[in-house]
């Protein structure tokens, strides 16, 4: 009996000790349990210790390659190859999982910093501070405006820039702000790019070679400059900053003058219109292409008498030879008025 009330104490205290673990990982003291998809830095005495990663079928690499000297080259996220098989008894033994050990406070601490941004609604964030770094894919919006496009008009254009974190040690102490400074190349990337286009890059249907010349180049000039805006922030974001960009998107462009932006609506207006009596125009020579087709296909006999009857408002004697048409063999149509022979 007291071996039986032994063993259920331990389980207890136990499970006891795994509770005030998942509080103390909770609050950030000793212990420190990362969401799914994030990365915290741990401080030791204020200065950078180490990073933990909670990021599944992910890990750090732990290594540092390419003879770098930069010793944050070992927190460079990669794809973790281990099978990572929980047992169901070790579920049950040890139900904490993520639970990565802080130190003892004050003199370990986790990271915190403030964070601002802008969604994929266009929507700004208020400040906050935090103690983590997303690395999973997330959507940011931007707003560039007043850039100017061939003919120095200006307008506003609002990109979505997918980001994910490549190495979060890099974009947490690499660089101060690291999202602020990662949106401010590409904006300078991106105006750079842009100045060099014209409207019709923009907006006009890519392939559509039944409207003038400059329409015939729209959409690849602007996929071009896209995907050199997403080259440059391969070879510099990613190296400096631990931040990779996968997708650059332009979902509007308006003209930064509410009068511009009435001319150009009106324009618009009028190409559609022009398009409109392009198709129509387009229809009806199809139809007469058709009835072209179909009379020349007549037979013999509709032919000699759609002659006859252009002939019969002539007004003069003609004589028709038919062979097949059950007409007399000779007819002789009257002269009107005067009568020739």
């Amino acid at each position: 009996m007291d071996g039986i009330l032994s063993v259920v104490l331990i389980v207890v205290i136990w499970y006891l000790a795994q509770l005030v673990i998942y509080l103390c990982s909770s609050l950030g003291i000793f212990w420190v349990t990362p969401k799914e998809g994030e990365a915290v830095a741990i401080m030791r005495n204020k200065k950078f210790h180490k990073m933990v990663l909670r990021y599944t079928g992910y890990r750090f690499a732990e290594t540092i390659t390419n003879g770098a000297s930069d010793d944050l080259e070992r927190y460079n996220i990669v794809q973790d190859e281990s099978p990572g098989i929980i047992s169901v008894l070790a579920s049950f033994v040890f139900p904490i999982r993520g639970v990565s050990w802080v130190g003892i406070p004050p003199f370990f601490s986790l990271h915190r910093y403030k964070f601002e941004w802008m969604d994929d609604r266009f929507e700004k964030r208020a400040p906050e501070e935090i103690e983590w770094i997303l690395v999973q894919k997330y959507v940011y919006g931007i707003i560039l405006d007043k850039i100017e496009l061939e003919g120095g008009i200006p307008y506003t254009i609002k990109l979505l820039v997918t980001l994910q974190i490549t190495n979060p040690a890099k974009a947490l102490f690499r660089v101060k702000r690291w999202l602020d400074a990662a949106m401010e190349r590409i904006s300078g990337w991106s105006r750079d790019e842009f100045s060099s286009l014209s409207i019709n890059d923009f907006v006009a249907p890519e392939g559509d070679h039944e409207m003038a010349d400059y329409a015939a180049h729209a959409g690849p000039r602007l996929e071009r400059a896209l995907r050199r805006i997403m080259e440059s922030a391969r070879t510099q974001l990613t190296s400096e900053f631990g931040v990779s960009v996968s997708i650059v998107q332009v979902v509007e462009i308006d003209p930064a003058d509410e009068g511009l932006r009435s001319v150009i609506i009106q324009r618009e207006v009028a190409k559609q219109k022009a398009l409109a009596a392009i198709e129509e125009a387009r229809g009806e020579a199809e139809a007469i292409n058709i009835v072209n087709a179909a009379a020349e296909k007549m037979s013999e006999k509709a032919l000699v008498l759609k002659g006859y009857h252009a002939i019969e408002h002539a007004g003069a004697n003609v004589t028709l030879v038919g062979r097949d048409l059950n007409l007399s063999a000779m007819l002789t149509i009257p002269a009107d008025k005067k009568g020739a022979s």
